[in-house]
């Protein structure tokens, strides 16, 4: 397969935007500043939310994150600096790593 072809976000191996978020940068994301945000919706990889007037659309490789995000009722921050959209769970929280766009996926068996 060449990499134009989809690959299962679950076999998805890349640490960029829109993919895998990486420890290095969900650390750098620490000092970030944070912004609560509403989630407005999704249309396939796509999330729509907004802070304050200013409207965000965003892009992630798996689905079922943008679906956890687009259902979740508590609290959903996001990084602008690091592109991360961080949503809170009762005893966990779930690192959503955000892009303009798709972006060339590889994965073994995939390129």
């Amino acid at each position: 397969m060449n990499s134009n072809q989809a690959v299962p976000s679950d076999e998805c191996a890349k640490f960029s935007r829109g993919h895998l978020p990486h420890r290095t940068i969900v650390r750098q994301s620490l000092d970030d500043s944070v912004y609560r945000v509403e989630i407005l919706g999704s249309d396939g990889n796509y999330i729509y939310f907004r802070h304050g007037d200013e409207m965000f659309q965003k892009w992630n490789h798996s689905l079922e994150n943008i679906e956890v995000a687009k259902r979740h009722k508590g609290p959903v921050e996001y990084s602008v600096e690091n592109d991360l959209l961080f949503v809170e769970e009762a005893s966990s929280r779930l690192i959503i790593s955000l892009s303009d766009g798709p972006s060339d996926c590889c994965a073994p068996g995939f390129c």
